[in-house]
């Protein structure tokens, strides 16, 4: 019998030559910064990471052919603790490129379009032959891509599946994302999209494209999937077109009528929606759950529309559990349904007039006007820092509804905080004696306004609690890179020479990095202060204003 030592070394031999899955490949840390690293994109192999130092990167990002693994990604990240990275638009190009990529992670950047007319901020291009697939784009702050409506924060053009987008801030852009083609033969499929605030948008906050049948083809691609909308905070408070030009904050469009995809599912819950001047807070086809969610709208615009999209009729529809205010038009409306399906709106507490229209399948729903809204919940008011959609005590109450009928879709029994349902109350909420704006570890969203809602009280690291500012000096916006508070919230305040608190923030720790904005314009020049305040530490920032 061989030696210990002997013994290992031949297991080692086994595992190289007869079983590659063990092999460990060598992965590499690369430093770019502004000057190297664009050739260091092509030598970045599965497993590598391109740290990218603070600063101002003016060739764009452009990622051609980098395929990773499932188990080595490839990961181009902004580093964490240090200034932030900036990849600016260029006038040829879109900011970032993705061409023919696959298990690649994209995150901690701001990525700034600098007003450029015509490009992306982040676009699976569209080229022939071209995919994209297991893309994560994480922590990304989108700005400066809102000259029209055509511009977009993230946009694939080309077959893309099992990307996820997470924690990501888009502001201002024309299109917040815009996943799919609009001929509807490059599919967007089984994604997840969570945790984003998209505010502001010109057109839509998201729009998700119909799928043609047979666009399946590719062999790697998901025939059947689910992608899951959850999270997320999508406001059109601002900035919206009008007339003809103006969309909804989301619409979803259908999948395939027949063959691969045609059983495909949206699964859209815990989202907050917020304001629209003309259009629904919501526009959906296909087969979708729809739950938990919130929907605020005190413009004109609408709630939510179930109804024919280029000439698609929607299938399987629910419609559960959602709190929605409208304050002119229908809370929830729907229109040219398939009836070989069923469409239901069940458990909601809806407050618009009218209420709920043409639900082919309507159960267990209380509905009142907008104006009695704040009979039912515990603060209905304009101001989002004190709204609290919490049923008051025996106001949303009814008999229990079968869980069971919903127990298919993700986290379908827990409300639009996470917290265990009780089948008995309608709308997004459970009766519990919390704040509206302070969910559990379960979640994590965005107030309109760009404030994160807290989450979780672990201490903060000393050692790692981090802030850095950029521009410096600064004129318009500036941005606040924070990291290393733990879970637990903390408070960014603009602050003067003074000591007069001029802005405040209130900002979560899940993030390794939350990126939030300051507008300095309306100040005059002179050295302010960037005050960050978590737990027992602080940590100040002097910031020039010219």
């Amino acid at each position: 019998m061989p030696s210990t030592g002997k013994f290992f070394i031949y297991l080692q031999l086994y595992a190289i030559l007869f079983c590659p899955a063990f092999m460990v490949i060598h992965a590499e840390t690369y430093v770019g910064h502004p000057g190297n690293y664009r050739s260091l994109l092509p030598s970045l192999q599965p497993g590598d990471t391109l740290e990218l130092t603070g600063g101002d990167y003016m060739d764009g990002l452009p990622l051609t052919d980098l395929v990773g693994t499932q188990e080595q990604p490839i990961v181009i990240t902004g580093r964490i603790g240090a200034l932030i990275p900036v990849i600016h638009g260029r006038e040829c190009c879109n900011t970032i490129s993705i061409t023919r990529c696959a298990y690649v992670v994209i995150q901690h950047l701001v990525i700034n379009g600098d007003d450029i007319p015509g490009i992306d901020a982040v676009k699976a291009e569209g080229t022939d032959g071209n995919w994209a697939h297991d893309i994560t784009l994480d922590n990304l702050l989108i700005v400066g891509h809102g000259t029209d409506q055509q511009q977009v924060g993230i946009s694939t053009k080309c077959p893309a599946w099992n990307w996820t987008i997470r924690q990501c801030i888009i502001e201002e852009a024309g299109t917040g994302m815009y996943l799919g083609n609009s001929n509807g033969e490059e599919p967007f499929v089984n994604g997840v999209i969570e945790l984003n605030l998209v505010k502001n948008t010109i057109g839509y906050c998201l729009q998700i494209k119909h799928q043609n049948v047979g666009t399946r083809d590719l062999p790697e691609i998901v025939k059947n999937g689910k992608t899951i909308i959850r999270w997320n905070t999508f406001s059109k408070d601002e900035n919206a077109s009008s007339g003809g030009a103006s969309r909804p904050n989301v619409l979803l469009g259908n999948f395939p009528a027949t063959g691969d995809g045609s059983d495909d599912i949206y699964e859209v819950y815990g989202n907050f929606f917020y304001n629209n001047p003309s259009e629904s807070l919501f526009q959906g086809t296909g087969t979708i759950a729809l739950y938990n969610n919130v929907f605020l709208n005190r413009l004109a615009g609408y709630g939510v529309t179930i109804q024919q999209h280029n000439g698609f009729q929607p299938r399987d529809i629910s419609v559960f559990h959602n709190t929605i205010l409208v304050n002119s038009g229908a809370g929830i409306r729907f229109s040219g349904v398939d009836p070989g399906y069923r469409q239901r709106a069940e458990g909601n507490a809806v407050f618009a007039s009218p209420a709920i229209q043409n639900a082919p399948d309507e159960l267990n729903n209380i509905t009142d006007s907008y104006v009695n809204a704040g009979m039912y919940v515990k603060s209905a008011g304009p101001d989002l820092a004190t709204l609290d959609l919490e049923p008051m005590p025996g106001k949303l109450e009814g008999e229990l509804i079968l869980p069971d009928d919903y127990n298919m879709y993700t986290d379908y029994n827990r409300d639009f905080d996470g917290y265990i349902k009780l089948w008995t109350i309608r709308g997004a909420y459970q009766q519990r004696l919390v704040q509206r704006w302070q969910p559990n570890t379960t979640t994590q969203r965005s107030t309109p306004d760009g404030m994160l809602l807290p989450v979780g009280p672990p201490a903060p690291d000393p050692v790692a609690f981090a802030l850095e500012v950029y521009p410096n000096p600064a004129s318009g916006n500036v941005f606040a890179a924070v990291s290393g508070i733990g879970g637990q919230q903390g408070t960014l305040q603009l602050v003067d020479a003074a000591g007069r608190v001029l802005s405040s923030r209130t900002i979560d720790g899940r993030s390794t990095r939350v990126f939030t904005g300051f507008d300095l314009s309306k100040y005059p020049s002179g050295t302010y202060y960037i005050r960050l305040t978590a737990g027992m530490w602080v940590r100040v920032k002097p910031i020039s204003v010219r």
